[in-house]
């Protein structure tokens, strides 16, 4: 099951405390029910932006990884490599400066 952009409930509810307490449990209430215990799902992908925490809407969730753009396994398929970045910069007319 691919949930994407799993996070956006929240994003909106985001400034109204009541509201953002009441979509986490109504979410950690949906997720449990489609991915926890299911005999007929395999696995379940979530993406979003907002970093996963422990005690987050999916702590009800078993055998839980989370994997981010930053892990360095993933470091080739997300993102912009230097050369990239300099190349864009170069075809702007833009000065690229990298200390490292």
């Amino acid at each position: 099951m691919l949930i994407d952009e799993y996070d956006t409930p929240l994003n909106k509810a985001y400034g109204n405390e009541a509201y953002f307490k009441a979509m986490v449990a109504f979410m950690r209430n949906l997720f449990s029910a489609a991915l926890k215990g299911n005999a007929t799902l395999e696995k379940g992908v979530l993406t979003g932006i907002l970093r996963i925490s422990k005690d987050s809407m999916l702590s009800g969730l078993n055998n839980l990884e989370t994997y981010t753009s930053l892990d360095e396994a993933y470091s080739n398929h997300f993102g912009f490599s230097e050369a990239e970045v300099a190349f864009l910069f170069k075809e702007k007319g833009l000065v690229f400066l990298w200390k490292q």
